[in-house]
């Protein structure tokens, strides 16, 4: 054993970084760590990166450690790494799991809500209390610029200098998005528990909405017991609407499913848009009275980012990302033996992995 880091991340639960001479083998390894006091413990072998330093052949080591403790790790004799090499004498390690860092943020991923209802948004909150949140409505021209920043598309250089090195990295944007925005609203709330414990709260967006009831907000938490500004705490574009989204995108056309949320109808005459990055419209059309838009594409340099739909009236809007969590996987990966000579195996796929309420699904096979 070369080196012993611990982390105590604000949400989540605490981690020792172990790092070896040699790759620890991952099988049977909980037969040869012990840790007292007892904690049950997860294993996962890797070179990580920690605090700008890396770590070779480390083993990361996590469990509901609890802050100001000292606990102890025993490696016993027969510990085996990757390449065949064993442990001859037992090892032993202490350490203290250090306290939480301050820290304020959203609880769940989502970021979609139905008009009805108090509009419940849950934030949590460890070592602080006061929060505060800032409500302000999007302006439609600037969504796109908005859920861009979110994704990190928008990349700038910037100079930096530590204990360990110094030189250029590339960060996200980090200019200031409520300039994109319409006058926002703030409020505090109260967030006090017990020290390193994680306490959780719903926020009503209503509180800090005033006059129109939909559309696309951007909530922003701080923690008001410091001045200093958290890089980790990222604001949230939070859309309210009754209109659900979902989309296709083959290499000529785009179909956009447009359909209410309250009863699941679809929603006709439904103006569809689909941007680049950069904000250029690619395409437009309008959904039909099954609540499809099929949007035919042309060659273009810019790739599809964002799909946005809007009622007739103009009175709901919505918007779907075409990466990260809005996206379905439909990639297949599976091994396949040699058959035998009286033997056969079919293969069957549908024609697509999402499907609406009252669709049909088309399925083929192949037979070999």
């Amino acid at each position: 054993i070369n080196r012993v880091e611990v982390e105590a991340p604000s949400f989540g639960d605490p981690a020792v970084r172990i790092g070896f001479t040699k790759m620890v083998d991952p099988a049977k390894i909980s037969d040869y760590v012990v840790c007292n006091p007892p904690v049950k413990l997860s294993f996962d072998c890797s070179d990580v990166s920690s605090f700008r330093r890396y770590i070779p052949n480390a083993l990361n080591i996590s469990g509901a450690f609890k802050s100001g403790t000292m606990y102890t790790l025993t490696f016993r004799k027969g510990l085996r790494s990757y390449n065949g090499y064993t442990l001859d004498t037992p090892l032993t390690r202490s350490f203290v799991i250090p306290r939480r860092a301050p820290s304020v943020g959203f609880a769940t991923v989502g970021r979609y809500l139905p008009p009805e209802g108090g509009l419940a948004i849950p934030v949590h909150a460890v070592n602080t209390t006061n929060v505060e949140i800032t409500v302000a409505a999007v302006l439609p021209q600037n969504l796109v610029q908005l859920m861009a920043r979110e994704n990190n598309v928008y990349r700038s250089s910037a100079y930096y200098r530590d204990y360990w090195s110094d030189g250029y990295q590339e960060g996200a944007d980090s200019d200031t998005t409520l300039e994109l925005c319409q006058e926002p609203v703030k409020g505090t709330i109260l967030m006090k528990g017990s020290v390193d414990s994680v306490v959780e709260k719903n926020i009503r967006l209503t509180d800090f909405m005033s006059g129109v009831k939909r559309g696309v907000f951007l909530v922003t938490l701080k923690n008001k017991d410091t001045d200093e500004e958290s890089p980790n705490i990222k604001p949230r574009l939070i859309c309210v609407s009754d209109i659900g989204l979902s989309a296709r995108i083959a290499e000529n056309e785009i179909q956009v499913w447009v359909t209410s949320l309250r009863n699941g109808a679809p929603v006709a005459d439904a103006s569809v848009q689909l941007f680049a990055s950069n904000n250029s419209l690619i395409a437009s059309g309008k959904s039909s009275h099954d609540g499809v838009a099929r949007i035919p594409l042309t060659k273009s340099t810019s790739k599809p980012f964002l799909v946005t739909a809007a009622t007739a009236d103009g009175t709901d809007q919505s918007f779907i990302p075409l990466s990260g969590s809005t996206q379905v996987d439909e990639n297949i990966d599976f091994v396949s033996s040699y058959l035998q000579a009286d033997q056969c195996t079919a293969f069957v796929f549908a024609d697509r992995g999402l499907y609406l309420h009252g669709e049909p699904i088309h399925l083929q096979a192949l037979l070999r």
